[in-house]
C-alpha cells in the first residue's frame, strides 16, 4: 500500500500529470494499492474508486463515474472547479 497526502500540491501542471501518470502505471503494472489524499478535483480522472469525506465522516464512495453521475458533494465540487478554471 501507497499512501500519498497533497503530492503534487506544490508543483505545475505538467510535472503533476506525469506523477499522476506514474502513479497509476505503479498501480496497473504491479498490482499496487495506492490510497490519495487530494483537494484537487481533476484528479479523480486517475482513481479506480474515490471516498469523499466531508466533516470527518464518509459522505460518498463509488467510481469518479458513478460519484460524476449522482448529484452529490463530489459532482458540486467538481463542477465548481471546472465553472472556476473556465472563469479564470
Amino acid at each position: 500500500i501507497l499512501l500519498f497526502d497533497e503530492p503534487t500540491s506544490a508543483l505545475d501542471s505538467i510535472t503533476s500529470k506525469k506523477i499522476f501518470e506514474m502513479l497509476k502505471k505503479e498501480q496497473i503494472n504491479n498490482g499496487k494499492t495506492i490510497i490519495l489524499i487530494t483537494h484537487d478535483i481533476g484528479k479523480i480522472t486517475y482513481a479506480s474508486k474515490v471516498a469523499v469525506i466531508n466533516d470527518g465522516k464518509l459522505d460518498e464512495i463509488g467510481t469518479p463515474d458513478e460519484l460524476l453521475n449522482n448529484n452529490g458533494l463530489l459532482k458540486q465540487m467538481y463542477s465548481a472547479q471546472q465553472n472556476k478554471t473556465v472563469e479564470g
